[in-house]
Order: structure tokens, then sequence, then C-alpha cells
């Protein structure tokens, strides 16, 4: 069973001592037990003993995304935020789909930072604590309109409001009213906690949108 997080445990990677410095002393003033490590191998010789709390890594190239896969290999459950030289739409997608909850540039302010492991630990409390099942969480999806689940499909693939827009060939305030909209009914608490739900619910929803169309006729849903 997966142990929920306490409110203020991190766990700091860092290769680079300047960058593992800098927030050492800014995150102890936010409040925050912390515990560093200078490398993935020093963390994962580590890992097993440690209870559940945010994971930080940055580390150079793609060891920051790799830690996540070899922690997730080991079946422990880190509620994750990757510091990386790029973020990208197709870079935050590639995260989510890892488990990591977040991806933050490197020269990222500390309160900023400070605020982004706040939040990523509330949501990880938020479904270890519900618990629910893929048939619940597909049954929520199966209660979205066609437009709000093309919005979420979009949203799920990396797409920005705007660019969902242009796609769709509609307003930027009426995709910003579908995202509200599909975010209450999947009672998301923000962007990420919709993604993250989407992606480890396993929801396939191409699958769903013609599925719920092609009985739209008979259930009511359009």
């Amino acid at each position: 069973m997966t142990t929920l997080p306490k409110q203020n445990r991190i766990y700091l990677v860092a290769d680079e001592q300047a960058f593992r410095t800098s927030l050492e002393g800014a995150l102890i003033a936010a409040g925050f037990e912390l515990r560093t490590f200078a490398s993935q191998g020093e963390f994962l010789r580590a890992v097993a003993s440690l209870e559940t709390g945010c994971l930080i890594s940055s580390l150079q190239g793609r060891a920051g995304f790799e830690l996540t896969e070899e922690v997730r290999r080991r079946g422990l459950a880190f509620p994750t935020i990757v510091v990386a030289d790029l973020r990208t739409p197709r870079t935050v997608t590639r995260a989510m789909k890892l488990g990591i909850a977040e991806v933050l540039p490197r020269r990222v302010a500390p309160d900023r930072l400070a605020e982004a492991i706040k939040r990523v630990l509330a949501i990880f409390r938020d479904l270890t604590r519900t618990g629910e099942s893929p048939s619940t969480m597909r049954a929520r999806f199966l209660a979205l309109t066609a437009l709000e689940r093309q919005i979420v499909e979009r949203l799920v693939s990396g797409r920005t409001k705007a660019a969902i827009a242009a796609e769709l060939a509609i307003e930027l305030r009426l995709v910003e009213a579908g995202t509200s909209r599909a975010m209450r009914k999947l009672r998301a608490s923000n962007l990420t906690h919709l993604i993250r739900m989407v992606l480890d619910g396993g929801i396939k929803l191409s699958a769903i949108s013609l599925a719920v169309i092609a009985f739209a006729p008979r259930i009511g849903v359009m």
C-alpha cells in the first residue's frame, strides 16, 4: 500500500553542487525537511529505506527521466518534479507518461519551486486517498461532451489551449470553458492533476470518443 507523503519532506537529487547548494538554504528556510543526493546512484542506493516524499531530480541530459523510470521499475511511488534545461509541451507530456508531476526550468526561482512542491504533494495525497478504480474514471470520461473530450485529448498530447482553439477552429474562450467543465466533471484540482488522471488511468480518449459518438443518439450525449 502506498503511504501518504509527509507534508514537507523532499529529496533533492542534483549532480551540480552549485545548484544543490543554492536550493538547500532556500528550501529549508521555506519549512521543508530536506535530504540531498549528489547523484542518481546515491539516491537509488538509499531509496528503499526512504519514506515517501517529493523527489526533485536535477540531473544532466535524460538522467532525470531515467531516475523516475528506475524508481517506478522498483515498484516505488514518489511524487516527482524534474528540473530540466528545456521545458516544452512535448517534454511535459513525456514526463507525465512517466508519472512525473511537473517539469521546471533549471533557473526556477526558489519560491516557484516551493509552490510546485506543495502543489505536487497535495495532488499525490488526493490521488492516493481516493484510490478510485479505472472503471469509475472511465465512467466520468464518458460523461464529457464530444468537445470536452477533444480538448482533454489534445491537452494530454501536449498542445496549448491556443493551439487547440486553432486546430478545432473555435475561440480560445470556448477551449478555456471546456477545460474548466472537464476538470469539474473529472474532479481534477488543476491541469496537472487532470493529465495525471488520464495517463495513470490508462484512458484511451480517442477510443472513448468514438464509442460515445456512435451511441450518442441512444444515450443523449453530444
